[in-house]
Parts: structure tokens; sequence; C-alpha cells
């Protein structure tokens, strides 16, 4: 439903048909309003599912039956940790108590559960020991620090391909991704690693794909190279920090601000 105005025999036959509607990170009010509006537009045992981080966009919408999803159990938790750690379902004797500590940390948030996994796939148990130390550092750890964890320990080029993924690349074709990067035998080495550690998948469509939390912790790291001043950014991405930057930037405009200006063109032509 890509229309609030729609034809009256497209509402009618709404109204007599029973739909099954899902909507997954929702973050505004308008996003239900524009895509759903009123409950009378469809037939009669339909059900819409809601997913959001945000229970005040619920709320404001008028949502009856809000449940929260609880996070994974120890158990479940643990299979998926060993099955992208060790490729196996249980943990090798010697790692267990290690394995254990590190969950506490992830809090049984899968998408944690899969990056620390992935993470530490192939690492030396010095290496383990290191990561939660890194953990511990963390006075009180929220999600964003954990998948930073991850994130941290790839090498700068790498981070940057993270970076401009996350910036301005989520959703679009692998291909022409990296033809555009340039040098095509980092950029499939530097892909293959953020997908080998979780950080990056890629569809059957050949999408790249970011999880929204990895997605913005990758513009929250961007964000503050400088909070107050968007123009000694590497990158920018919403288009009034563009236009205000460029309005003001006489002289030194850099390759990656370029880029954007040309990604954010592209989108506001269509």
């Amino acid at each position: 439903i890509r229309t609030p105005n729609l034809p009256e025999y497209v509402r009618e036959r709404l109204r007599r048909t029973k739909v099954l509607i899902v909507l997954d990170d929702v973050n505004k009010v308008g996003q239900l309003e524009y895509l759903i509006g009123g409950l009378e537009r469809f037939g009669p045992g339909s059900r819409i599912i809601v997913t959001t981080r945000d229970r005040r966009v619920l709320d404001n919408f008028g949502v009856g039956n809000i449940y929260k999803v609880n996070g994974l159990k120890y158990r479940e938790a643990l299979e998926l940790f060993c099955n992208c750690a060790f490729k196996e379902n249980h943990c090798p004797e010697d790692l267990l108590v290690h394995s254990k500590r590190i969950l506490d940390y992830a809090n049984g948030n899968p998408l944690a559960v899969r990056v620390l996994g992935s993470f530490l796939r192939q690492k030396s148990k010095l290496d383990w020991e290191s990561a939660l130390d890194n953990l511990k550092r963390i006075s009180d750890p929220d999600i964003y620090d954990v998948l930073k964890i991850s994130y941290n320990e790839i090498k700068a080029e790498e981070k940057s391909l993270f970076l401009d993924i996350a910036c301005f690349f989520n959703g679009q074709d692998k291909d022409s991704v990296l033809k555009m990067i340039g040098d095509s035998s980092f950029a499939h080495y530097g892909l293959n690693v953020l997908v080998d550690k979780s950080l990056v998948t890629v569809s059957r469509g050949n999408q790249l794909q970011m999880h929204d939390l990895l997605q913005e912790m990758g513009r929250e790291i961007v964000r503050q190279e400088s909070i107050e001043q968007p123009g000694k950014r590497s990158r920018l991405w919403y288009y009034e920090d563009v236009y205000n930057v460029l309005k003001k930037t006489k002289v030194r405009i850099y390759l990656a601000f370029v880029a954007t200006v040309i990604c954010q063109t592209n989108n506001m032509h269509q």
C-alpha cells in the first residue's frame, strides 16, 4: 500500500480480504499511519504484526496487544554461539567457562551472540581472554559496546569498508558497490572479512545487508569524529548536513564526502 489515497475499488477489495502484514523495525508513528491507516481497511480476521524498539510508537498508534520479545535462553544462546565460534553445536571443554562469561555480556541478544562468536572463531585461548578483558573494561556495557569489540579488532581498511556500507550502501547491490569502491581485490577480501565476522551479510538477491544495530553503531562512530561540526567528519549521509556543509565549504572537500553527495543527489532525484 504505497499511497494513503487508494482508489475506492481497492479499498473495497481490501475490506473483504483477510491479510497478514508484518512491519519490522518501525520507529515512527507516521510509518504505521501511512502503511496501515485505519484497521477497518482490512478484512475480518486480518493480522498485523509490528516490531519496534520504541514502545511509544505502539502506544501512540493505539496498539492494544503489546508483547515484549525476550532474549535467547541460555541454552539457545550457547548453541548459536558455538555454531558461530566452532561450527558445532557444543563447546570445547577448555573454553566452556570463557563462553559462558562472554554470553553474559551478550545478554541474550542474537546479533551480539552471533557477532562475538564469529569474532572468536579460530582464535587462540589467549585471544579469548583478551576479548573478555576488553569487555570487563566497559563499566556498563550496552549492545553497541559489545558489538564494537569485533569492529575494533579488524584492520583499518576493513573498518573503512564497514563504515561505507553503514553510511551509504546498506541494501545496495554488492557488485555495484564493489565496482564503485574501485580496488576490486581488496574490496572483495575486505567484504569477505566483514561477512565472516557477521558484520555484513549478502542476501540471495546479492544485496549487502547490515543489521540496523550495526548500521547505527557505524554511523555513531562517524558522528563521534566531530559531533558539533559535520564538515569534519569522514562521511555524511544526511542530506541536510551535506547541503549545509557544501554551503559553507569553499576549499577542502574529501573524497568520501564527494561520494556522499553523489549518493544523496541520486536519492533526491529518485
